[in-house]
């Protein structure tokens, strides 16, 4: 089930206009409705493509990426656009160094899919995450060119599967498509889960 992780030497897309016009951050956030007040956590924030918006509408988002050069083009974005609320920290994919229950929600956005040990790393989502917090995930769907290769994207049904293993229980779904005359290039899945304990 796991893909490739993105490599930082390749960050310059994840900040590129083709990314923004595809996958525009304020507009999949808007789904999620993030609330003013809320302590976000996002799991693979690279270069704050998400975070940064994100930061804008909440209290505080905890940025954690695996990859110290991604997190390197995080804090120097964050103090070009003078962002005091995200405080990016180094991870394990599957060792969250945040406390038990500390925040409201958790993005994971076009991380699943990247992910070794999907059960383990969705344990610790679920620790990190308070009873009755959010899960909220972005991945590609099975048609469109944009995207990783078609043998690693994931159903809506087997990131179901894999988050109600976590204590996660699916609220709500939605689509986000790009079509020219007709043709869908580009789609995605967002879920949004309730944690049940």
């Amino acid at each position: 089930m796991a893909g490739h992780k993105y490599e930082a030497e390749k960050a310059g897309h994840l900040e590129g206009r083709l990314r923004r016009f595809l996958a525009p951050p304020n507009a999949l956030l808007s789904r999620f409705v993030p609330l003013p007040g809320e302590i976000w956590a996002e799991v693979g924030a690279g270069t704050g493509f998400f975070a940064i918006p994100l930061a804008a509408r909440v209290e505080k988002v905890h940025a954690l990426d695996l990859n110290e050069k991604m997190l390197a083009l995080l804090r120097r974005n964050l103090a070009e656009k003078q962002v005091q609320n995200i405080e990016a920290v180094k991870s394990d994919e599957s060792t969250l160094p945040l406390p038990d229950s500390s925040v409201d929600a958790v993005l994971l956005a076009f991380v699943l899919h990247e992910v070794d040990e999907p059960e383990r790393f969705l344990a610790e989502v679920a620790r990190i995450t308070r009873t009755g917090g959010r899960l909220c995930v972005i991945e590609f769907t099975a048609s469109g060119m944009f995207g990783p290769p078609q043998d690693e994207r994931l159903t809506s049904q087997q990131i179901n599967d894999l988050a109600a293993g976590a204590s996660f229980e699916s609220s709500r779904a939605w689509s986000w498509q790009r079509r020219l005359l007709g043709w869908k290039y580009f789609g995605l899945a967002g879920i949004e889960y309730r944690k049940l304990l």
